[in-house]
Order: C-alpha cells, then structure tokens, then sequence
C-alpha cells in the first residue's frame, strides 16, 4: 500500500496500527488516511477498517495487531 518502506515487520508486544505504520517510514503523500484496513489471518479473511485521522485525535483506540495481520494503506483519489 501507501507507506514509505512496504515489507514485514516483527510483531512485539505492544505493536500497534500506528506503530507499525511508523516503523515503515510512515505513509506516503498520497495515501488514504480514512481507509486502512487491517486483515486478520485465520478468521476468515476479517477486514476492519480505520481512519487514522480518528486515532490520532483518540476519538478511537489504536488497535492492537496479532501475528499474521496485514496492513493495507489505500492510495486516495483526488
């Protein structure tokens, strides 16, 4: 998706959206920040959704990852 880095990063304790998002140089000038998604391995291929514009502003929690997540960053449309 839309980050700086793309790649696999180790789950630690503690990971969360924002922090992995960080730990990949962030995300790119063109990126969605109101649809990122999180896809759970084993349940099914469960999507959850986020806008990390609400995140930021602790409107929600950041949400915690598990191993085998994956992050996809949508590119926005102007």
């Amino acid at each position: 998706g839309e980050v700086r880095q793309a790649g696999r990063i180790p789950l630690e304790r503690g990971l969360t959206l924002m922090k992995a998002i960080s730990s990949v140089g962030g995300l790119t000038e063109w990126a969605s920040e109101s649809s990122v998604q999180i896809m759970s391995e084993g349940s099914t291929g469960k999507k959850r959704l986020f806008n990390l514009k609400d995140i930021r502003a602790m409107r929600i929690p950041d949400p915690p990852l598990k191993g085998g997540d994956v992050i996809f960053v949508k590119r926005r449309f102007l």
